[in-house]
């Protein structure tokens, strides 16, 4: 009646009667009950938290929040129990997991990136953040984040694909490929184009000044040009005359435009060369 709670035994005599003992539970019930909300206001931390996490013991899964159930595409619940492994994208990504169990010794923090896997199967990129709960048995204790990296993991796949197209297109252009810097020396040349154009390979010109490949009845003029793109100008099919490196002319057109740094300073030049030779050549035979 005044609300306190009793737990009851029950014991029968010999003589056919029941003896009865209550004990008074109620500050357990309390710390009992005190403990659940604490338990059920802990889960509630992390199933607000932004990344998965996980709690393992001997590489079972005792527990881990919603968030690292969705991401890894289960029901609420479903991993709680499970062998670590089943996150994972392969044994052996998941037995380098284990061998770095040994960096958790004595508090340790265990950083990388790992693949896991899905429940559907698929590979979902992931930051990892592991440390133990108990520094001197890690294995016993653990919890590790997991952070979510696949769109910057497919950002960068597409980097180096595009990176690859776009340097397979340069390295096979029919036209040069350049840039100078401020001093006008050569810091980048098309390698294909180069030995056509000059019969050399890049390595010959890079680090020289370009002025030592013009010819020098246009030298001036193309000193000048250099200038004027220093000083912000862009300069488009610019004719000029060039020496290969058997002294032979070889007459080029010209895109190039400022080469700009991160805070928009002029740092060179940089633009491409057509082979105009047989052009010229051509169109001089008709007059």
């Amino acid at each position: 009646r005044d609300g306190r709670s009793l737990q009851g035994l029950f014991v029968r005599s010999r003589a056919g009667g029941i003896v009865s003992m209550f004990t008074d539970v109620t500050e357990l019930r309390r710390a009992q009950d005190a403990y659940g909300r604490l338990q059920a206001e802990d889960q509630l931390m992390l199933d607000t938290l932004p990344v998965g996490v996980a709690f393992l013991a001997g590489r079972v899964i005792l527990r881990c929040n919603q968030r690292l159930e969705r991401m890894l595409g289960y029901a609420t619940g479903e991993l709680q129990g499970q062998p670590s492994r089943v996150m994972y994208a392969s044994e052996e990504v998941w037995r380098a997991m284990g061998e770095a169990y040994a960096e958790l010794r004595g508090g340790g923090v265990r950083e990388g990136e790992v693949p896991l896997r899905r429940k559907d199967g698929s590979r979902l990129w992931c930051s990892v953040v592991g440390r133990a709960v108990n520094f001197d048995a890690p294995e016993s204790s653990t919890i590790i984040a997991y952070t979510d990296v696949s769109e910057r993991h497919a950002a960068e796949r597409a980097l180096r694909k595009s990176e690859a197209l776009h340097r397979n297109l340069v390295e096979t252009s029919n036209d040069l490929i350049w840039s100078v810097d401020a001093a006008g020396r050569w810091t980048y040349l098309s390698p294909a184009a180069v030995r056509r154009i000059y019969g050399c390979p890049p390595g010959e010109m890079l680090g020289r000044e370009f002025r030592e490949a013009v010819a020098q009845e246009v030298s001036e003029r193309d000193l000048a040009v250099f200038a004027r793109i220093l000083a912000g100008e862009s300069i488009f099919d610019y004719q000029t005359r060039h020496l290969r490196r058997d002294g032979s002319h070889v007459d080029l057109s010209f895109n190039a435009i400022p080469l700009r740094d991160a805070k928009e300073a002029i740092v060179g030049a940089t633009g491409t060369a057509r082979d105009v030779t047989a052009e010229k050549a051509a169109a001089a035979a008709q007059y």
